[in-house]
């Protein structure tokens, strides 16, 4: 028996371990997604007042790009590229589309270098849209905060319990028989297991946003 739960310990254990990498990349993809969006409704916004000027399109997005904190320096590369003469979709390339919201930005540049009209209304559109998931993403966070809180309280309750347990009967009880020993590393590996997999489920949600 002692081979067989020991086995499973180390089984949930590697579990354990794949979940908790899978959730760290994800959590630092978050993070830099996070950085690219910051300011970017302000930014469009500023880009569409600045076309009011009859403004270049490279002009007003070099002028406003200090208001996109995370993409400022690809923002100063795209006005660069503009003002050299490429393409749309060459002056864009420096932009990481992967980001919804930076994607649904690029597509406005592009749209706005190619046709050359409307700019004000494109990026005022722009605007609007990215403000709505950002109030969307916020909505997200807070249900998120919840699960990963609940997903917390799952992992850190039996631990509290256990603490308890071997302080009122004492350690000796429950250590100097292995078999015991074991069953109970399996079950809080266990809730580590599904504290985990609550948290990667959470942050699946929150790349929804």
């Amino acid at each position: 028996m002692a081979t067989v739960v020991g086995s499973a310990t180390v089984t949930v254990a590697v579990a354990n371990a794949a979940i908790l990498l899978a959730l760290t990349k994800s959590r630092l993809v978050a993070r830099g997604q996070r950085q690219n969006r910051l300011g970017l409704p302000e930014f469009a916004e500023a880009v569409a007042w600045r076309s009011r000027t009859d403004a270049e399109l490279g002009e007003a997005i070099d002028g406003a790009a200090d208001l996109a904190v995370g993409l400022k320096p690809a923002l100063t590369s795209v006005a660069s590229r503009m003002q050299s003469g490429v393409s749309a979709s060459s002056a864009v390339a420096a932009l990481p589309r992967t980001d919804p919201e930076v994607a649904l930005l690029s597509a406005a540049i592009e749209l706005a270098y190619g046709t050359r009209i409307e700019t004000e209304r494109i990026f005022t559109d722009a605007a609007q849209s990215l403000r709505q998931r950002r109030l969307r993403r916020h909505d997200i966070a807070s249900q998120a905060a919840q699960g990963r809180a609940s997903a917390t309280a799952m992992f850190v309750l039996p631990w509290i319990a256990v603490g308890v347990d071997l302080a009122i009967s004492g350690a000796s009880n429950v250590w100097s028989d292995p078999g015991l020993r074991l069953l109970m590393m399996v079950a809080l590996n266990l809730s580590l297991l599904g504290a985990l997999w609550s948290l990667a489920l959470v942050s699946k949600v929150e790349a929804l946003r």
